[in-house]
């Protein structure tokens, strides 16, 4: 991870995180940084972002009833 990217993200009001043509299981797919879920600012993933915040918490959908619920739990506090 970058400097630049790392200073970017902590001076954000929010950040956006949106779909790609990669698949979330593909290794060479790109990560989200830890620190970005540890900042204090609203974040919108899309698709594929959202599948990326799943996987990073360990709620990756094996049932997706149950994994839209644990994201609204796990955002909602």
């Amino acid at each position: 991870m970058s400097l630049a990217l790392h200073k970017l993200a902590t001076n954000s009001r929010g950040i956006i995180i949106t779909g790609s043509s990669y698949r979330i299981n593909d290794p060479t797919s790109p990560k989200i940084p830890d620190f970005i879920l540890k900042l204090k600012v609203p974040i919108l993933a899309i698709c594929y972002g959202f599948e990326c915040i799943a996987k990073k918490i360990g709620t990756f959908p094996d049932n997706k009833l149950h994994y839209y619920n644990k994201m609204i739990e796990r955002v909602m506090g």
